[in-house]
Formats: structure tokens, sequence, C-alpha cells
């Protein structure tokens, strides 16, 4: 993982940026990557939620985040969606630092809130905080669209032919 981490900033560098140190933290933990990138705490109620998602679980294809479903019941305005949306990004730079595609699906109860919950995140992955912690993540030039979107796996030093 380390090794991982040294690549990342080699390459910020290469890019004419320098990584903080609390850039390089908030690579590897969801909470500090809270902070330094979206400005928010991360209260009691939250740090339940993160410890299901963030199972430690491994497989072929996630890292970290294998096993059961999950199911997150809180009430209205306690931030789960921000949190999972924060969450969701956040893997995708821990997925590609570790030479890993992740595909996602967001499900919502209408299309209108699944693409506004699209756009948070495409938002939260092309934010300067963002890009100093996981600077491989640059989007898609061909596929960067309001309903279906990628990230350039060229850029990222990611292969996508062995895909799930």
């Amino acid at each position: 993982m380390q090794e991982k981490i040294q690549k990342n900033t080699e390459l910020a560098r290469a890019k004419g940026r320098t990584q903080s140190s609390e850039a390089r933290l908030a690579a590897t933990d969801f909470i500090k990557f809270r902070e330094y990138v979206c400005g928010h705490r991360t209260y009691e109620h939250m740090q339940v939620w993160i410890d299901a998602l963030n199972t430690g679980q491994s497989n072929k294809y996630l890292h970290g985040i294998a096993g059961e479903d999950t199911c997150i019941l809180a009430p209205r305005n306690s931030a789960k969606s921000s949190v999972l949306l924060q969450w969701v990004a956040w893997n995708i730079g821990v997925h590609i630092n570790l030479g890993l595609s992740l595909k996602i699906l967001y499900i919502s109860y209408t299309i209108e809130v699944a693409a506004s919950k699209s756009r948070q995140i495409k938002a939260i992955l092309e934010s300067k905080p963002y890009q100093e912690v996981f600077p491989k993540i640059q989007p898609s030039k061909s596929k960067w669209g309001e309903r279906e979107w990628a990230i350039d796996f060229t850029h990222a030093g990611v292969s996508v032919i062995e895909e799930p």
C-alpha cells in the first residue's frame, strides 16, 4: 500500500502539484477524506455506517468493502446520502490507486434523484482537493455525461480488459 501511495505522490509532483501530508492521509482514511476534501465532520452515528460499509473484506474486484449487502436506515437529514456519495468518490480513488477499476450503479427512487447524486459525486471527483488526494483520477473525455460517466482509465494506468 505504501508503494501505491508513493506512486500517487510522484504522479502529483509530475503534474506540478505537491501532495500534502493531509492529502496522503485522506487517500487511505475516509474520515480524513471527508474533512480534507468535503469539509465535513464525521459524527458518531455516521461512524456506525462507515464501519458497516468498510468491511475490511476484499475479493478480486473490491478492496476492503466486499461482503454482505448493507442497508442503512436512518431519519431524514441525518446525512446518509452525503456520506454515501462521498464514500463512493473516495472508493473510486482508493480502488484506482490499487490498480482496480470499480463499477458503481447508483439507484434511487427516481432517475432525477439518482442523477443529482451522480452530479454530486462527479463534482467531488473534479474538485481541487480530490485531485490532490487522487491525482490519477481524471474525467473520461468520451464518457462524462449526466447519467453515465467514467474516469480516464488510461490516465489512471488501470486496465479495463478484465472487467467483471
